[in-house]
């Protein structure tokens, strides 16, 4: 019952879980290295950003958990909105289709919205929290839009509580989708 207890109170880090594997099979294996599937989808989503010639606005890398691929809201957003520039369809539909793929039907995208710290009050959006959470929520939209499970998806906004960025260089404000297993 105890190693039970521990099991469930630990947080397994995805991507340092795969290196060790890989790293025994390599040694115990052939001697040819592995790429892991987390190091795979940083890979391929890494791929369809340079492709779409998006690498200016979106950053692809890792966390404890998975992949997380890091949007600049300037170049996907208008100002106060969350709806989505017609530029950055094609970006997202090529995500979308690679994130679809076999290989990745494991994974769990959780979306997350950010915003600065300047204080929106609209009808649509009285906070900041609205927005973030419209912002999050219209690319699950537009996910399921494009062929996605939704059962695969979960949007979250943080508002201005969790900032991506230092509050002095905002407005660069960003929305985070993470691949989790």
């Amino acid at each position: 019952a105890f190693f039970v207890m521990l099991l469930n109170f630990s947080k397994i880090n995805i991507p340092m879980f795969e290196e060790v594997a890989a790293g025994i099979k390599d040694e115990i294996g052939t001697g040819v290295p592995t790429v892991t599937p987390t190091q795979k989808m940083k890979i391929d989503v890494q791929d369809v950003v340079y492709s779409m010639q998006a690498d200016e606005a979106v950053n692809v890398g890792t966390d404890d958990q998975g992949v997380v691929i890091e949007l600049a809201s300037s170049a996907f957003y208008k100002p106060g909105s969350a709806d989505i520039r017609p530029d950055a369809f094609p970006v997202l539909q090529k995500m979308a289709q690679t994130l679809d793929s076999p290989r990745y039907q494991t994974y769990v995208i959780e979306i997350e919205g950010h915003t600065d710290d300047d204080p929106i009050h609209t009808a649509r959006y009285p906070s900041n929290w609205e927005l973030s959470a419209g912002r999050a929520s219209g690319v699950v939209r537009l996910f399921i839009e494009y062929g996605m499970d939704g059962t695969r998806m979960k949007a979250t906004g943080f508002a201005e509580t969790r900032p991506k960025v230092p509050h002095t260089l905002l407005p660069l404000c960003v929305w985070t989708l993470s691949l989790r297993r």
